[in-house]
């Protein structure tokens, strides 16, 4: 099965770094500017729809049944323009409590899921 690789992005306080159709604004390092450091990252599974519309600033996000993701797991949540990561803070059955809030919005059904590890 193949896996899909994204990238996280994040600047030297651990904030994550927007990152919209595949680009990123980049300044020129100067004493005003964010340092960004940028990890290589794995999928270790298939991409899990998110069921409903999300919405900018939700902190939550509902899957599935039977996708067995715990506290603690760095994910995904992404639309073929867009695609943000976040740490999953609990998970209430399949609602899941995000470490961040979105940053776009997305039609019932077109977002999904992809669990990720560190390389």
């Amino acid at each position: 099965m193949p896996q899909e690789v994204e990238a996280i992005i994040r600047d030297h306080h651990g904030h994550h770094v927007d990152v919209e159709n595949g680009a990123l604004a980049v300044a020129i390092q100067d004493q005003h500017s964010r340092k960004v450091g940028s990890w290589a990252l794995m999928a270790t599974g298939a991409r899990l729809p998110v069921v409903g519309a999300i919405a900018i600033g939700d902190y939550t996000v509902t899957l599935g049944a039977g996708h067995g993701l715990t506290g603690g797991e760095e994910v995904f949540i992404s639309t073929t323009a867009r695609s943000q990561s976040f740490v999953v803070l609990n998970v209430a059955t399949n609602v899941l409590t995000l470490d961040s809030p979105l940053a776009f919005n997305a039609a019932a059904g077109v977002a999904g899921l992809i669990e990720v590890h560190l390389t």
